[in-house]
């Protein structure tokens, strides 16, 4: 199932009620699949499927407090590290995406300073955000791409 930007800031792509494996959003150029988000001994991993629906342009993933996960107790976790593509890097990854290719993206979830648990296998996880940009800003047109899944189940 698609669906389309609704409410909240422009490039925004909301949904009520909880996300699945296979839930795509379109949010402007982009169309993001979730694949899962599983638990690992280093953290939570979360991956989609990204396919660039204009033609052939870089983009950046975020990590950082720009893309993250809060739990349904409201405590928010950051990513140190982004993967898009082959590119995997601390703070922000960028990536050249051919028109139509499926892409994916990945952000490591990690308790901080161990302050907090992360949340288990089985655990459903209240917003997963995926925070992406052009990383060409010439046009100086709005380039955010702002992608928000709720209700995500935890897998092993």
């Amino acid at each position: 199932a698609q669906s389309a930007p609704s409410g909240g800031e422009p490039g925004t792509a909301q949904a009520a009620g909880a996300s699945h494996v296979g839930e795509t959003k379109t949010v402007r150029q982009l169309e993001v699949t979730l694949n899962r988000c599983r638990s690992r001994p280093e953290g939570i991993l979360c991956e989609v499927l990204v396919r660039n629906l204009v033609d052939d342009r870089e983009y950046c993933l975020f990590s950082g407090n720009r893309s993250r996960m809060v739990d349904d107790l409201g405590n928010v976790y950051t990513s140190p590290q982004a993967q898009l593509a082959e590119q995997f890097r601390e703070g922000v990854a960028c990536a050249r995406l051919t028109s139509g290719v499926p892409t994916v993206g990945r952000l490591l979830f990690v308790a901080q300073n161990g302050s907090r648990q992360l949340p288990g296998e089985g655990a459903r996880l209240a917003l997963v955000q995926f925070y992406f940009d052009l990383s060409n800003y010439g046009d100086r047109s709005p380039t955010t791409i702002d992608v928000q899944f709720r209700g995500v189940a935890v897998t092993r």
